[in-house]
């Protein structure tokens, strides 16, 4: 019988998974930097969570969730993205009552059942971001510089920040209200998927991939008109330190992000490879203080963000900043003495038993001295001491 992987999925091995690790590890250490710490959740949670918090409107939800049922007829789904599952752990295990700001990164699967196109997988990679209970500006304003200095951190700074603001969950309401009112007379112009969206979730329309470019929805009423003072306020204050810190970034007032639970401020961060399209965005994120205040009763603002591991290594690729020299192995050794082998390993050295001729350095036992030899076959006699000195071993 012949086994084959599913539809969507892939395989990571070899240099591949030299550079997935690499670069996970680079991220890790940034936010490390700015103080946040590993969480891990579930791959699989209750399917209700995702349509109460992400939206049953959306189409992840609708559309792209693995769902399936346990042995107590509850329904099950894979996890489409990381945010809800860390806000679950956050609200359920009271993580508020054991520091004031909590700040945590994640990483590992994610599961939608999309089309294969453009760096799209139905199991991908995730890297995301987030923090609870600071509703700062400087919260909105460090995530984004985050963001950007893992970028930078990997080499890649040719990218602009596209922003924008949602306002509150009530001016959201509003906006929406006014939405369908002038969209009416659109409805039979619309995809069949903005068709079910203007019943329930008509902000989505004008992200939507198909007629986005149309002029009624060009030239639809924006957000913007519909925010109160206090939210266009604390916006134009994150635009203006982030023009004084010389981030580069353009306002998009069509951009809505397709999770129902965003507020306020609202982020992509893209490249401009040309052909790429939609692959070009590589993180998105943003405010969502009313989930939080909705589901736990208590007002713990956040906000947060995502990347995708592949498009970000498809970019890499294409960019030529691939860097694996740091994972060579500088010294790969060859033994046939067991008890000098753990010796070399716990000084981080590489090696292997036996005398292969891929190494670099093969050292055989002969008597009460070592033979070592190199890849130009040159050969040195050498006593243990010598032998520890010529390497540093302890």
């Amino acid at each position: 019988m012949s086994y084959k992987k599913s539809i969507g999925t892939y395989d990571l091995y070899g240099t591949n998974s030299l550079i997935w690790q690499d670069i996970i590890n680079k991220m890790i250490k940034v936010c490390e930097l700015y103080n946040f710490k590993y969480i891990r959740t579930p791959i699989f949670e209750s399917t209700v969570m995702y349509s109460n918090l992400i939206g049953e409107n959306t189409d992840i939800v609708s559309k792209e969730l693995y769902t399936f049922k346990d042995k107590k007829n509850n329904n099950i789904s894979l996890r489409p993205e990381g945010t809800t599952g860390v806000l679950r752990s956050y609200l359920e295990n009271k993580l508020y009552l054991e520091e004031r700001i909590s700040k945590f990164y994640y990483y590992g699967s994610m599961f939608r059942q999309e089309k294969i196109e453009n760096g799209r997988f139905r199991e991908f990679q995730q890297f995301g971001v987030e923090v609870f209970n600071d509703n700062s500006i400087y919260a909105d304003i460090s995530l984004i510089i985050l963001a950007l200095d893992i970028f930078k951190f990997l080499g890649l700074e040719d990218v602009t920040v596209y922003i924008n603001n949602l306002g509150s969950f009530e001016n959201k309401i509003n906006y929406e209200n006014t939405l369908k009112e002038y969209f009416k007379p659109y409805l039979n112009d619309l995809c069949d998927d903005c068709k079910k969206r203007y019943k329930k979730n008509p902000i989505r329309i004008l992200d939507c991939k198909i007629d986005k470019k149309k002029d009624y929805i060009v030239n639809a009423p924006k957000i913007v008109d519909f925010i109160d003072e206090n939210s266009k306020n604390r916006f134009k204050s994150i635009l203006t330190i982030l023009k004084k810190m010389k981030i580069k970034y353009k306002l998009n007032k069509n951009l809505v992000r397709g999770i129902n639970y965003y507020t306020d401020t609202v982020f992509e961060i893209k490249t401009s490879i040309k052909g790429l399209g939609s692959a070009n965005t590589i993180c998105g994120g943003g405010r969502y203080n009313s989930i939080v205040l909705k589901e736990s009763g208590k007002s713990i603002p956040a906000i947060g963000f995502a990347i995708g591991i592949e498009r970000l290594i498809n970019i890499l690729k294409e960019k030529d900043l691939i860097n694996l020299k740091n994972k060579i192995i500088d010294f790969n050794f060859k033994f046939i003495d067991l008890n000098l082998i753990r010796e070399f390993r716990k000084n981080n050295y590489v090696c292997e038993s036996g005398s292969l001729n891929d190494s670099k350095y093969i050292i055989e036992k002969d008597k009460d001295y070592y033979i070592l030899k190199d890849m130009n076959n040159n050969i040195s006699k050498l006593s243990l001491e010598e032998l520890k000195n010529k390497f540093n071993i302890n």
